[in-house]
């Protein structure tokens, strides 16, 4: 069920690749494609989710660990990230690139019905609410981190500085106004919510067709030979989830709540890293090219890995 729906997800990078080469969409069309899923899409999907979930203690004590566990995952992801670009030696527009495909995983669009196929509705939920807590994270460090390491040189370099007034966004704000929805358990009529979920629906397929059409000029045997791409590849797909796996363990936690933190960590590089390195003008290609080979390795360490996981706690 994991690898069936990790590759139904795959094949949107498929289309936008095809139309794309097919002279259907145009390279630049990835920047509008852009614009729709962080400022429409991506927020919807967010608050729809959110609007689904019942605030109870149970609830709230396990959004309490995934808060902890993923700032702390966050941050030791970061650390070996860096580490590795220091060891690879590499420059600050691929370092950045790097970091920021380590430490974002593709929570919302691969994530979500991963965990529902895996875990059921209960692992639905916790992977929801790292969804909510991710892109605080994404639209404020990781637009910083594209913009500090993007090549001065390009002709993107044009794009906007980041500034403390970048905190203030949509995807930012939506997430916000999701978790205040979560905790008032403010009902939303159906006629909205119906067309705020039609929306966030269309969040997966234009991410990863914006993927596709900035891979057109990319070519696979190129990425595997790249041995920096390689190297973090594995980094983010075994050794992460590895280390992650071992610092949980003492802990004694429940076991639904270590796999979801497990299965975030060693999903592949969000989709929206090269979304964000379109916006900001940071190493565009790279971020395509990391976003597509983790996603390509990830149809077969995600089975294995949460087979293994599912035998050794019994979920």
């Amino acid at each position: 069920m994991a690898l069936l729906n990790i590759v139904s997800i795959f094949i949107f990078v498929i289309v936008g690749f095809v139309v794309s080469r097919a002279g259907m969409l145009p390279l630049e069309s990835g920047k509008y494609l852009s614009s729709i899923v962080i400022n429409i899409a991506a927020p919807c999907a967010v608050i729809h989710s959110m609007s689904e979930q019942e605030r109870n203690r149970e609830s709230l004590s396990l959004m309490l660990i995934i808060l902890i566990a993923y700032v702390g995952s966050f941050v030791l992801s970061l650390l070996v990230a860096k580490l590795f670009c220091k060891i690879l030696k590499t420059d600050k527009s691929e370092q950045v690139i790097y970091e920021n495909t380590t430490v974002f995983t593709n929570n919302a669009f691969m994530g979500w019905p991963l965990a529902y196929a895996l875990y059921g509705s209960k692992g639905l939920f916790l992977m929801v609410l790292m969804g909510g807590i991710s892109p605080m994270f994404v639209y404020s460090f990781g637009a910083w981190n594209l913009i500090r390491g993007r090549n001065p040189k390009d002709s993107a370099a044009s794009a906007p500085n980041f500034s403390p007034k970048d905190l203030i966004n949509v995807p930012i704000v939506s997430s916000f106004i999701g978790l205040l929805i979560f905790f008032l358990q403010i009902d939303i009529p159906a006629f909205i919510d119906d067309a705020i979920s039609l929306a966030g629906s269309m969040m997966t397929p234009l991410c990863m067709i914006v993927v596709g059409i900035q891979l057109t000029e990319s070519k696979i045997k190129v990425l595997v030979s790249n041995y920096r791409l390689a190297t973090f590849t594995v980094v983010k797909l075994l050794i992460i989830p590895a280390l992650i796996f071992a610092v949980l363990l003492p802990f004694d936690l429940d076991p639904l709540p270590v796999c979801i933190i497990l299965l975030n960590v060693m999903l592949p590089g969000a989709a929206v890293i090269p979304v964000l390195a379109e916006v900001y003008g940071a190493n565009t290609r790279l971020a395509a090219e990391a976003t597509f080979l983790t996603t390509l390795f990830s149809m077969i360490t995600i089975p294995l890995i949460s087979a293994g996981l599912s035998s050794y706690f019994g979920v």
